[in-house]
């Protein structure tokens, strides 16, 4: 049975803009040859957990994920067990 490729991706991060939290978090962002409309997309924080509007290149797939060390290993685990 095929599995469906992902698409190729990069990490960007982004900090919360809130001044009580300013937690540093990363979001996948889809990686395409060519020019993108950069534009505006709404995140939830992953500490303080309030929305906010990110500008990026192209449409978020995944994400928004904490910068700690813990949080990086089980996301790179997760993703080597279902690539």
């Amino acid at each position: 049975m095929a599995s469906t490729p992902k698409p190729n991706y990069v990490v960007m991060t982004v900090e919360c803009p809130y001044p009580d939290c300013q937690e540093k978090q990363t979001v996948h962002v889809i990686a395409r040859t060519g020019f993108g409309q950069m534009g505006d997309q709404t995140i939830k924080c992953v500490k303080c957990g309030k929305d906010f509007d990110v500008l990026v290149p192209d449409k978020i797939i995944d994400g928004p994920f904490g910068t700690n060390l813990k949080q990086a290993v089980a996301i790179v685990k997760d993703w080597v067990k279902n690539p």
